[in-house]
């Protein structure tokens, strides 16, 4: 008897099959029509798509004519049990100029930016109000204030190289700073580094799920005292095109350093962890934290901020997820190049977390590199008090396999830095700033186990390697301007979607 599954496969392939191919993007994902491309599983059979002469099916790089990323939305709303605090939270989605992407195929569809609530997301409307967009085309900004997350979008020439940034200012008596987290692409793993125990200190952890069928979510705790699965991290509900709001107490109480892994079954995923702090009734900081990369046994951390000397404190939070003990080692890859930091040496027992301070360092944006025996997560934390408390954290990313980049939100008392660090050999980086829909590009050398900063001004920025052999990362750190609050946020490069693969599909007979 052909089991339901069987049945179930057999009538998708038949579809496709018959169907034009198309490509299909969700949650800035892109798939070829006709998933998956070669062989379907049926009844324990590898049944290979072959056509009538024997030709296995190819694909083809085709034009991405839509891109979609998910923004978390308003991180003080919608947490049951708990009271809402809006704050000034905006998302910012930004087209990259054919410079910046490369040699793609070119989208035939109308160019157009939308930034929309889940789950009413849907295309850009071409014929909606564009008031409040600079340029529909190029730049849109638009407030959050709806409880839930939101999806940036960009159609046709707007969708290869889409970038998108969420930023909330808050300064009020219990927040106080400046959150930005990268808008993604939502995948079936996440991690999650960041928070701290005692008084005064609260993150929320936002579950967001863009898919259209409910995604079943478990979460793993890791802490100074090694790993536990908190049962509110168990079997967790995200319904579709929707997000769940937890607090990281009750995941993992009162601990001191914790971490948190993601694994969702069902569908895909995306992640951020909201921070903030009080000591006694003044607020002390107030960040995001967004999906760090995979354990590995190297890590670079771009766009860390080194306080001046006595005004603040560093940290490296390194966890170990494996089953045996790891050792490790921290140093900052300087304009100069690659300097260890000798004390900086940390051994972390077998599934727990360890914070390493970092002192010694010259004040302003550097890249902290990690290395360990086995492999292990690594993320960054500033604290600032000179001027008025704030904190920033900053997350292990991979390497930038094409392009990456960032949107940068409209804030007139703020600085942007631009952070690009070359690990192992030098490079040499194509760096392309938009600003008023005027593209400009320029190159930056990085030196070998180095780091370049490159002041920002526009609205989005691209990097994309385009000689040397050295491992490039980036981040674009954000501080205050002279005279405006103190703020500091330090946000990834997002490698974006630039293209999209077609694949032939042979109808099973």
């Amino acid at each position: 008897m052909t089991s339901p599954r069987a049945r179930r496969v057999r009538r998708a392939a038949l579809a496709v099959g018959q169907a034009s191919l198309g490509v299909l993007l969700v949650a800035g994902v892109a798939w070829a029509g006709g998933q998956p491309a070669v062989t379907e599983r049926i009844d324990a059979v590898d049944v290979a798509r072959t056509s009538a002469d024997g030709r296995q099916p190819g694909s083809t790089t085709v034009a991405l004519e839509r891109a979609t990323l998910v923004c978390p939305g308003p991180e003080l709303l919608g947490l049951d049990g708990a009271r809402d605090l809006a704050l000034e939270t905006s998302a910012t989605v930004v087209a990259a100029p054919v410079e910046a992407v490369g040699d793609v195929p070119v989208p035939s569809g109308t160019a157009a930016l939308g930034i929309e609530p889940l789950p009413t997301a849907t295309a850009p409307d071409d014929d909606a109000d564009d008031s409040d967009r600079p340029d529909p085309t190029t730049v849109a900004t638009s407030g959050l204030s709806e409880t839930g997350a939101y999806l940036a979008s960009g159609t046709g020439a707007a969708a290869p190289g889409l970038v998108a940034t969420q930023e909330t200012f808050a300064e009020t008596e219990e927040v106080a700073g400046l959150a930005s987290v990268p808008c993604g692409q939502a995948g079936p793993t996440a991690w999650l580094l960041g928070g701290g125990g005692g008084p005064g200190r609260a993150e929320r952890l936002i579950v967001t799920n863009p898919g259209s069928n409910p995604v079943t979510v478990d979460i793993t705790a890791y802490g100074v005292e090694g790993t536990t699965s908190p049962p509110d991290g168990q079997g967790l509900v995200v319904p579709a095109q929707g997000r769940v709001v937890l607090l990281s107490d009750a995941l993992a109480p009162q601990e001191a350093q914790p971490a948190f892994g993601f694994v969702a079954d069902g569908g895909d995923i995306a992640v951020a962890l909201f921070e903030t702090s009080l000591t006694g009734t003044q607020p002390t900081g107030f960040d995001a934290v967004t999906n760090a990369a995979d354990p590995s046994r190297d890590h670079v951390i771009a766009g860390v901020q080194v306080p001046s000397e006595d005004s603040g404190t560093l940290l490296v939070r390194v966890v170990n997820p494996s089953d045996t003990e790891a050792i490790g080692t921290v140093a900052a890859l300087t304009a100069q190049g690659e300097r260890q930091l000798p004390e900086a040496v940390v051994r972390v027992p077998a599934g727990s977390v360890v914070d390493v301070p970092v002192s010694g360092l010259p004040a302003g944006p550097t890249t902290l590199a990690v290395s360990a025996d086995t492999e292990v997560l690594a993320a960054a934390r500033t604290f600032v008090s000179d001027g008025g408390p704030e904190a920033a954290w900053a997350v292990s990313r991979p390497a930038l396999d094409g392009v990456g980049g960032a949107a940068l939100p409209t804030r007139d008392d703020v600085t942007r830095t631009l952070v690009v660090a070359a690990r192992g050999a030098g490079a040499t980086v194509a760096v392309t700033q938009v600003a008023g829909g005027e593209a400009t590009t320029s190159e930056a050398l990085v030196p070998a186990n180095g780091t370049v900063t490159v002041p920002l001004t526009g609205d989005g920025v691209w990097v994309r390697q385009v000689a040397g052999s050295g491992e490039v990362h980036g981040a674009v750190v954000t501080t205050g301007a002279d005279g405006g609050p103190v703020v500091l946020s330090s946000v990834p490069l997002v490698e974006p979607l630039v293209s999209a693969r077609r694949s032939e599909v042979v109808p099973l007979g």
